[in-house]
């Protein structure tokens, strides 16, 4: 008996996806026999990711019935999301799936924002975090040196903080850039009659990582 059929025994088919979420009315019983299979499986990590993510969720019955019930393929959502899990390892990564879900079921975003987001938790491992991290102490870094910064930003309308948190102290680890988090711009160079000045790089934090701080980031614990 797979997953899938252990959930769908304590609410049936039609709901598989809401249990899966640990949304359902039976997700305790159902809970109990995932454990089960997951021991036999010898996958107690992945069994803990699920327990995670259905911690992590804040959502009540009537906000998931009416988002299934609006669109027949959002039927699917929570079985890709639980196989997704399968994929995972890392505790914020569970975090983020589940902070992802809530507010896309609550139409903070649209689904290709929603996707976007997917794709980067499913490739940020444990460095990517610490470098995360470390990035994103720059206030912190820059008071050290007596220089005023008003902090990270709270929300999409901390215009202020945006600048900050575009050009300041970015860090140069390329692994950022790679999933998209920071880019580099070439900056306007002059040419002389004596001299060619290179291109002088600007390595910059991305509108993406910004709303991805905002969004998910953020509201890890």
């Amino acid at each position: 008996m797979n997953l899938l059929e252990v959930i769908a025994k304590n609410c049936g088919l039609a709901v598989v996806d809401s249990v899966t979420l640990g949304l359902g009315s039976a997700v305790k019983n159902s809970f109990y026999e995932i454990k089960d299979h997951v021991s036999q499986c010898n996958d107690a990590l992945y069994l803990m990711q699920i327990k995670t993510f259905i911690e992590t969720i804040d959502l009540d019955e009537g906000e998931v019935k009416d988002f299934f019930s609006k669109n027949p393929d959002n039927n699917r959502l929570g079985i890709e999301l639980f196989k997704i899990l399968e994929s995972t390892y890392i505790e914020k990564q569970a975090n983020l799936l589940a902070i992802n879900f809530q507010n896309y079921l609550q139409g903070k975003y649209d689904k290709s924002q929603f996707n976007k987001y997917i794709n980067l938790i499913k490739k940020i491992d444990a460095h990517i975090f610490e470098v995360i991290n470390n990035d994103l102490q720059y206030p912190e870094r820059l008071r050290g040196q007596s220089i005023p910064c008003e902090g990270l930003p709270k929300d999409a309308t901390d215009y202020n903080k945006y600048w900050e948190f575009e050009n300041l102290l970015v860090s140069d680890f390329k692994d950022l850039e790679v999933v998209g988090l920071i880019e580099e711009e070439i900056e306007e160079t002059s040419v002389t009659y004596s001299s060619v000045v290179s291109p002088k790089i600007k390595r910059k934090r991305t509108r993406f990582y910004h709303n991805f701080y905002i969004d998910l980031y953020s509201k890890l614990k």
